[in-house]
Parts: structure tokens; C-alpha cells; sequence
């Protein structure tokens, strides 16, 4: 049971689902030149070795030598996997499953690809998804596209263009996406879940569980980063989204501003 810590008296609210968002490992497009501009023209990437093993890792019992803490998630054992269907997402989901330490989980949890967890469908080359194709299902064999349209979402369709255009307008966009996605799992019987998903996407998304307004987002997660939520239902039957930690304040995410700002005089 989860209790409020505060002085006054409380009704007691309870978790009904854990949803562990986990950001692809490295991609070619993640990859900076000498300007430090990463290669968004890339189409649909890979992963690199250093995404490979960032991947094998997210599930990883290993501990780190200083804290002696687990470096990945292996006490998380989810029922159900959402996979974004880029290559760089599927290759992290499949990696990642293959290396849990549990039998029960590789052998029992079903990965099943979802649109809704694409990247932020911009102008970028690299998070246009294209057909899903026979080479697709040989790849990923343990992945499930039939809930995924053959045909992909038409390139660029969550980007504003035109003179007065804002970031700010695009992102609200991949904002709406985002609680699509949070009402799709909500909705699903499975307590605990696991999206493999990408940067800005669990940005937008973690965006609306802080319930910021449109001027400021949260900072993306870095590569192979993974971050927990959970869904709570209060007594009277309604049900929200926040930050799995006992003290949300102590150890939030960054928020950062949507635009640049003058210096003030």
C-alpha cells in the first residue's frame, strides 16, 4: 500500500500498474561530428556497439563497484513489453529481453510493437518509420507487428512549419501522442509493463505526468536510461500518473525551457 507522508489525515491510494520507460541504446544518428551535431539524416538507424551493450544492460544484475547498487533493472519482471517499431527500439527490446536474468520473463512476457511510442515525427530522417516488412519479422521474430499498420504514419506529420512556427507548437503535438500512450497501457490488464521508447518521447511523456505547461519540458533521459512511473488509483476510483520515488522532490527529473530567453538587462 502506498501512504501520503504528510500531518494530516489521508485516504490510502493504491499502485495498479509500474511502467518502466526505457529510452533505445546509442543510435548512428546519436553519433556527433566535429560541430557536435548528431546525424538525424540517417534513416531509420542501428544501433551502435557502446547502443548494443547499453541495451544488454538494462536489465543487468551486475553492481557498480562504488555504490554496490544494481546498475539495471533486474528486479523489474514485466508481463507485458511495448516496443516503438524503429530498428533502434527494436534491437534495445530484444537485447534487453534476451539478457534478463529471469527464465519466466524471457520465456512469458510478450513484445508487441506500438506506434504510439515512436520518436517525435519530425523532419528528422531518422524517426521516420518505414513499412514493416518481411525483413522485420525475421529480425525480430519474438515481436508481435500485428497491431501495427503495414504502412507508416506520413513523415513530418507532428512538426509545425511557417514563418511563425514554435518548437513549442510541434512538441504539444508529440505531448498528445504521449497521453495516447499512457491511456493505451493504462488500459491493459498487465501490472507491470515496460515501453522501449525514445529520448524525446519520454520527455513529452513524463512532461505530462509532471503536468507542466506548455513553455517547459522534462529533460530527455540519456541512452539506455531507464525511468519508472507509476499509475495510482485514489478511493474514489480516479487514476493519475507520477515519478516512482519516495520522495519526488529529492530525485525528479530536470525541467528545462522550451525556448531560448534574452538576458535580462
Amino acid at each position: 500500500k502506498r501512504i501520503s507522508k504528510v500531518f494530516y489525515k489521508t485516504e490510502e491510494e493504491r499502485i495498479i500498474k509500474r511502467l518502466l520507460l526505457c529510452r533505445h541504446g546509442q543510435g548512428y544518428h546519436n553519433i556527433v561530428d566535429e560541430n557536435g551535431k548528431p546525424s538525424l539524416h540517417i534513416p531509420d538507424p542501428e544501433l551502435t556497439s557502446q547502443g548494443i551493450e547499453e541495451a544488454r544492460v538494462i536489465f543487468s544484475s551486475e553492481k557498480d563497484d562504488d555504490s554496490r547498487k544494481a546498475t539495471g533493472r533486474s528486479d523489474f519482471h514485466p508481463e507485458l513489453l511495448f516496443v516503438s517499431p524503429l530498428w533502434r527500439t527494436l534491437q534495445t527490446a530484444t537485447y534487453a529481453m534476451e539478457c534478463h536474468p529471469s527464465s519466466a520473463v524471457k520465456a512469458n512476457c510478450p513484445m508487441v510493437a506500438l506506434d504510439l511510442l515512436m520518436e517525435h515525427n519530425n523532419l528528422n530522417a531518422c524517426n521516420h518509420r518505414p513499412p514493416i516488412e518481411k525483413r522485420h519479422r525475421e529480425a525480430f521474430p519474438k515481436v508481435d507487428f500485428s497491431t501495427t499498420e503495414v504502412e507508416p504514419p506520413p513523415a513530418g506529420i507532428e512538426w509545425v512549419s511557417g514563418e511563425n512556427a514554435s518548437y513549442k507548437e510541434s512538441f504539444q503535438m508529440l505531448r498528445r501522442r504521449a497521453n495516447c500512450a499512457l491511456e493505451h497501457i493504462g488500459g491493459v490488464p498487465e501490472e507491470r509493463v515496460v515501453a522501449v521508447c525514445h529520448g524525446t518521447f519520454i520527455r513529452a511523456l513524463m512532461s505530462n505526468v509532471f503536468q507542466l505547461g506548455p513553455h517547459h519540458a522534462v529533460k530527455s533521459p540519456t541512452t539506455g536510461e531507464s525511468i519508472e512511473i507509476l499509475q495510482i488509483e485514489t478511493p474514489n476510483g480516479q487514476r493519475y500518473w507520477e515519478l516512482c520515488n519516495d520522495d519526488i522532490t529529492k530525485d525528479g527529473r530536470e525541467v528545462v525551457r522550451l525556448a531560448h530567453r534574452n538576458t535580462a538587462e
